[in-house]
């Protein structure tokens, strides 16, 4: 089986940075590189990175572009809501006045204005500082937070959570470790949507002249883990043409929900 990249951090991101820019084998953080098929050995015996390890590199690498091109991203982002249709369906099954975690969420614009201008209350979630402060500023009515959506452990539970061209920045094996967090924040009957490639794969797109990763595992696994987490899928559409080519994944927590308006 072909290695999957995965999104290191610590001595082992550095260990892969280090060979990445030629430097030598012998780095500290480097145990079990090879075994998780990150690098390999090249003709004169250092290490070089496999496709995997590559790729790996780029899905580390996507925190620190939003932070570094966040006034390029906050410019080029389009205020239309091209989701609209999409973002209606999804706040069908969000009471009013319901919590919506939004994972991902940069400044806010346009989705998060959106959802509070429609009634439910927003927690937004972003890596970026920069992006973070624009959306405080501008919307002071949500709540932003600073961290990795990896990981994220609120110890609270929401009506909605979204992860909008953000969760497909996240390599597969991160992706996988995602359902278990959507769970944890779910309350009974929330509704989960995020958007991910038509099928099992990985693409570098570029923004700004750096290369932007993204990752989808296969739908019938999408479908899978989401049952395993307790959700239902609702609604799935590949590559949308009435929402930009959009992947889309809405679903819905098991259990008692309060009544959508």
């Amino acid at each position: 089986m072909d290695s999957e990249p995965i999104a290191p951090s610590g001595r082992l991101l550095r260990f892969l940075q280090m060979v990445a820019e030629g430097g030598a084998g012998n780095a500290e953080g480097g145990e079990g590189a090879a075994e998780a098929g990150l690098v390999r050995a090249g003709p004169d015996g250092a290490p070089v990175l496999t496709e995997a390890g590559r790729a790996s590199l780029a899905a580390a690498a996507i925190p620190g572009i939003y932070r570094r091109h966040a006034a390029a991203f906050d410019r080029l982002r389009g205020r239309t809501l091209f989701e609209r249709a999409w973002l209606d369906r999804f706040l069908a099954l969000v009471p009013p006045g319901g919590a919506v975690l939004d994972l991902g969420c940069g400044m806010g614009e346009p989705v998060a204005r959106f959802l509070l201008e429609a009634g439910r209350r927003v927690t937004g979630v972003d890596a970026s500082p920069a992006l973070l402060a624009l959306a405080r500023k501008r919307l002071p009515e949500g709540d932003w937070i600073g961290a990795d959506m990896r990981g994220l452990a609120l110890g609270r539970r929401f009506e909605g959570i979204l992860a909008w061209d953000s969760f497909f920045h996240l390599s597969r094996a991160d992706q996988r470790a995602m359902f278990p967090v959507f769970a944890h924040h779910a309350a009974p009957g929330a509704a989960l949507m995020f958007t991910s490639g038509p099928e099992a794969s990985e693409a570098i797109g570029s923004f700004e002249g750096e290369a932007l990763f993204h990752a989808s595992l296969d739908p019938a696994e999408y479908r899978s883990r989401l049952g395993e987490a307790g959700f239902a899928v609702v609604a799935h559409r590949a590559e949308d043409v009435e929402c930009g080519g959009r992947t889309v994944w809405l679903a819905r927590r098991e259990g008692q929900a309060a009544s959508a308006g």
